[in-house]
């Protein structure tokens, strides 16, 4: 988690950092059928992670893409990046223990260069995945990467292409991409892939016409959210109980560029399974007394388009359990619903290592 983490942070960075400058371009296509081959390995991110590698890891990723044309402010921010939809497969070189791992993802494509005939972009997708041979007590119990089928899928890389005819695009790149289920089933120290990869593009459609130009992002002013979000997490042994964790969270944040924006803001964290592992150290409390964490964190916000990602530290001003450290991290992703409310997804988590997902609403003004 640690090293997929470092490296979608700065894949993103390197995004925020692209100068758009005045010039009109010609697309080849408005929509784009990519296909590629891949062949890496699992990073044995742990000792108990080695036993796993047997073969290279082999897979396909097919992404149906669309040209982004400058109808948004933040096409032109970003440079024109290529978004849509992908479907990955692989072969984890473990069939006993590990079997078949796949995933739908949305996926965008930043470009960092973007000539006539070659194009580098920073890759970065989001979705849902499914892992065939989960961890489980009594016939997989070496397997000790994740315990459920379905998990959560983190993918970023880099992909350089070429464009050998007007319609058509070979490929090459690097990609990293993570499976976890937050710690919602134990264990879940996550399948971590690095993958090198070619592969195809053909483009269809009319020819997109481009304008690039400098236009207004975001607003240097001042914005207030609250949010509540929801999920669950086991803790070890696997096979116990599920407790619920939720969060009640407030934000100032203030524009500092088009793109980003910095603030902090102040978290309650209600997790359930706080009075168990107090138990366990001889310790007993209950109620909220046990369960509430309020800590305050500094943030950092990219927006892209109706989508934006935060990423916040923190430090614990309130909590009975100690064996976490005082300082926590998020990582929170959100989709504007309407101009006040949105939905979002947050990973907390303490130096680097995944407590758990949450899920759920806010609101901005």
């Amino acid at each position: 988690m640690k090293k997929i983490s470092f490296t979608l942070i700065c894949s993103l960075i390197l995004a925020c950092t692209l100068k758009v400058q005045a010039q009109q371009a010609v697309a080849p296509g408005q929509w784009q059928l990519s296909g590629k081959i891949q062949e890496g390995f699992i990073i044995a991110h742990r000792p108990s992670v080695v036993h796993l590698q047997r073969k290279h890891v082999k897979g396909i990723e097919i992404d149906w893409l669309k040209q982004t044309d400058g109808k948004a402010n933040w096409h032109h921010l970003y440079n024109f990046p290529v978004l849509g939809f992908g479907y990955q497969f692989f072969d984890l070189g473990n069939q006993e223990e590990l079997g078949n791992g796949q995933s739908l993802i949305g996926v965008i494509y930043f470009p960092l260069l973007n000539k006539q005939r070659m194009r580098l972009n920073v890759k970065f997708g989001l979705g849902v995945g499914y892992i065939d041979k989960p961890f489980n007590l009594t016939d997989n119990y070496k397997n000790q990467t994740v315990g459920s089928h379905v998990n959560a899928v983190i993918t970023t890389g880099t992909q350089l292409r070429f464009r050998t005819t007007h319609y058509n695009q070979l490929l090459a790149g690097i990609d990293l991409t993570h499976f976890s289920n937050g710690s919602s089933k134990i264990p879940n120290m996550g399948i971590n892939i690095a993958t090198v990869n070619v592969g195809y593009i053909h483009c269809f459609g009319e020819e997109t016409q481009i304008k690039r130009d400098t236009v207004p992002g975001i607003k240097h002013e001042n914005e207030f959210t609250i949010l509540a979000a929801m999920g669950a997490k086991e803790l070890n042994p696997p096979g116990s109980a599920t407790y619920g964790v939720g969060i009640f969270t407030a934000d100032w944040h203030h524009g500092v560029t088009h793109k980003s924006k910095l603030g902090g803001g102040t978290d309650l964290f209600i997790d359930n399974s706080v009075s168990k592992r107090l138990e366990e150290d001889g310790i007993y409390v209950s109620g909220l007394e046990a369960s509430a964490r309020w800590g305050m964190h500094l943030s950092y916000g990219l927006e892209v388009g109706k989508c934006s990602g935060y990423f916040q530290t923190g430090y614990y001003l309130y909590t009975k359990i100690k064996n976490d450290g005082n300082i926590y991290s998020q990582l929170s992703l959100r989709y504007q619903v309407t101009k006040h409310v949105f939905a979002c997804f947050n990973l907390k988590s303490h130096y680097a290592k995944a407590d758990y997902f949450e899920y759920g609403i806010g609101y901005k003004i």
